[in-house]
């Protein structure tokens, strides 16, 4: 997950030069909404349930890829950029 947040932390950063552009400002939102909030909507069920319960473990997995498919999104909206 960390080379995921790097990534995304790096999206951010990019987007962040071109919020007159519509679809920079759209990544960069979804990237910072991502960043803040859904990266870590599984922490208090791992507390509970535990790092490697099932649940926990299919939750990092969609987090993750989310993480992914905004990643995916600025790379082909932005193909000349580095992330």
């Amino acid at each position: 997950m960390k080379q995921i947040v790097q990534d995304i932390e790096s999206i951010i950063i990019h987007t962040s030069r071109k919020l007159d552009d519509e679809r920079a400002k759209k990544l960069h939102d979804e990237a910072q909404y991502w960043k803040k909030i859904t990266r870590k909507s599984h922490w208090g069920d791992m507390e509970r349930l535990g790092k490697k319960h099932p649940d926990v473990t299919k939750k990092i997995e969609q987090i993750k890829s989310q993480g992914l498919e905004i990643k995916l999104r600025f790379d082909l909206t932005f193909p000349n950029d580095p992330s």
